[in-house]
């Protein structure tokens, strides 16, 4: 029961990455990278704690330590990006976090194919809905950008 409910998930978390990687994929980098007027994250810093998430939510389940993709952000970038530090033109690119992430979620649907812990549904059930969240803010945020 706990497998069909973990592939299911994995099935879900692909669907949700495929779907925003299509709505993200014609859109220039200046929308992409641009922080709204209301101050929150852009696009393109969503999208690189989406990645940071999937490498923290997984490590958690796993009681590992990821290697920190560069494209995302490690813990103390995480907590610094929290704080909204100016956006700068030297970070990753929108295809670079993507190729990161593509990378990162390779190996995590990976592992699922090892034995997992209890509760690996709950918490991918958990990813999930933080994936989620995260589309729907950046739906948002593209909405506000077609306005302007």
């Amino acid at each position: 029961m706990e497998q069909d409910a973990i592939e299911l998930r994995l099935q879900e978390i692909e669907s949700a990455r495929e779907e925003l990687r299509l709505k993200l994929s014609r859109l220039p980098e200046r929308v992409v990278s641009e922080r709204p007027a209301s101050g929150k994250w852009s696009i393109l810093e969503n999208v690189r704690h989406l990645l940071f998430a999937e490498q923290a939510h997984m490590s958690r389940l796993f009681r590992d330590r990821p290697a920190w993709s560069p494209a995302g952000y490690t813990p103390e970038a995480m907590r610094a990006a929290r704080k909204l530090p100016p956006v700068t033109s030297d970070g990753p690119t929108l295809g670079e976090v993507w190729e990161a992430w593509d990378s990162v979620h390779v190996e995590t649907v990976s592992r699922f194919s090892e034995p997992v812990p209890t509760g690996a549904a709950v918490a991918l059930t958990k990813h999930l809905r933080h994936l989620r969240a995260h589309v729907s803010e950046i739906e948002k945020l593209l909405r506000q950008a077609e306005r302007r």
